[in-house]
């Protein structure tokens, strides 16, 4: 009869032993404190224990017990951390920028150059721009007016700007998700690009009646409103920011993994003092589980 309830232990062993979240709530804590399992975001199923407001330990609802292996801890740490910081979609949209960038100005500048005539003869110096201006019969009429072909050499010189600092965000953009320190390099450089972009669009040959700045000077609305990509840049500051915390944490998750890893087998210490699941049948089963394997290295050597 014992043999019976031994092989029927071994048959349910696996099954029995994959505890929900509620059996490992009662097998590995009992009714004392307030347990929460946190749900981690990286691949498995994986949660982490908060015991009265303290991480304890990493439960693996697939295998059904608590993770007790460092390195696994430390990787399933990290990628809960970048999951939640987006690390890969910023990675993956700072890698964009530049396309985007190109996409949203070329348009508009193209439309501007021209109305200004700069597309086909260029301006570098108010004759210049005047030689272009005059050539355009739309824009020829303005050529006097005070201040607009002045907001036209504005706009040639500074627009170039931008360019170069995006082509220079963009350079090695890939490789900066390696590193915090090169990541806050291109934060810095995303908040120039907004400084610059901010400083191209405040044009009176862009700005209408509608914009604050027309109050104080004259406004021309010559040419649709150029989008140098502000609030993109914005998006992917922040998004850039959360990513580089994460980098930043991995002295932190290390600690946080080593404090989970000692918990792990202190919490299963003190099941097994209280008579945690399965102890009392499959410690009775030993004598006959350790037979079934000599008999399998018996056969085995045969």
């Amino acid at each position: 009869m014992r043999t019976v309830a031994c092989l029927f232990a071994i048959a349910l062993f696996a099954a029995s032993f994959a505890l929900s979240l509620q059996e490992a709530r009662e097998a590995y804590f009992g009714a004392n404190g307030t347990v929460v399992f946190r749900t981690l975001r990286a691949q498995g199923a994986y949660s982490l224990v908060v015991v009265n407001g303290n991480e304890s330990a990493v439960f693996d609802s697939a295998a059904g017990a608590l993770v007790k292996d460092r390195q696994m801890l430390i990787g399933i740490l990290r990628e809960d951390e970048y999951a939640r910081a987006g690390f890969l979609e910023t990675k993956l949209n700072a890698s964009r920028f530049w396309s985007l960038y190109m996409l949203q100005k070329e348009k508009v500048e193209k439309t501007c150059e021209q109305y200004t005539g700069i597309g086909s003869v260029g301006c570098v110096g108010t004759e210049s721009c005047l030689k272009a201006c005059i050539r355009v019969p739309l824009c020829a009429p303005l050529s006097q007016a005070a201040g607009f072909l002045e907001g036209v050499q504005r706009w040639a010189g500074e627009r170039g700007g931008v360019d170069a600092l995006v082509d220079e965000f963009n350079a090695g953009i890939a490789e900066a998700f390696e590193s915090a320190g090169a990541l806050q390099g291109k934060i810095v450089l995303l908040q120039k690009i907004r400084e610059q972009a901010a400083k191209v669009e405040n044009n009176p040959i862009f700005l209408n009646y509608m914009d604050e700045q027309c109050k104080t000077q004259k406004c021309f609305a010559f040419c649709p409103k150029p989008n140098y990509s502000q609030k993109e840049a914005l998006a992917l500051e922040e998004g850039i920011e959360l990513a580089k915390d994460a980098l930043y944490g991995e002295a932190e998750r290390v600690q946080r993994a080593n404090s989970l890893f000692l918990n792990a087998f202190e919490i299963e210490k003190g099941a097994k003092a209280s008579g945690g699941p399965m102890q009392e049948g499959v410690g009775a089963c030993m004598p006959f589980l350790a037979l079934v394997a000599v008999l399998e290295l018996a056969l085995a050597k045969k």
